[in-house]
């Protein structure tokens, strides 16, 4: 009815798709690995982890692999526990080599570090390990609603 929530899962399916689509070669193909719980959230939030997504996502495509590299692949997982959602988007990418220190001035993952803190209210993990992933571990309020909002 009204679009207060919508679910996570099946929004950042089409979001990724649609960027691997858009930004792979035919010769060069990169597979979209994800394994989601389904998630509701509220509407502003979907669309900040939509565009989250998308820097991550896109970043991973134009500088994650070598260009002998075959099975390339993004992944995003999302899980819903009792308290939080944990979501995390990670390539399989071999170019790790200027990665660990030009990670701090990454334009890409400030943006993504403050959308994370500052629209979602969650934290962010990244880790360098046959790849690139970020892991984004979101409070989940009671019933989906923030109480705040209700005063």
């Amino acid at each position: 009815e009204d679009l207060q929530t919508v679910r996570l899962d099946t929004y950042l399916g089409e979001v990724g798709r649609h960027l691997i689509n858009s930004l792979s070669e035919s010769d060069r193909p990169v597979d979209l690995i994800l394994d989601c719980d389904a998630v509701e959230i509220e509407v502003d939030k979907a669309l900040t982890c939509g565009l989250i997504c998308n820097e991550l996502f896109t970043n991973s495509m134009k500088h994650a692999f070598d260009v002998d590299q075959h099975n390339r692949a993004v992944s995003m997982e999302l899980r819903k526990t009792e308290s939080t959602i944990e979501w995390s988007l990670s390539d399989n990418g071999k170019q790790l080599g200027t990665v660990p220190k030009s990670l701090g001035q990454s334009f890409v993952l400030s943006f993504v570090e403050q959308l994370v803190s500052s629209k979602l209210t969650a934290s962010l993990k990244v880790e360098l390990n046959n790849g690139f992933k970020a892991r984004i571990n979101l409070p989940l309020f009671t019933n989906g609603k923030d109480q705040s909002s209700h005063h």
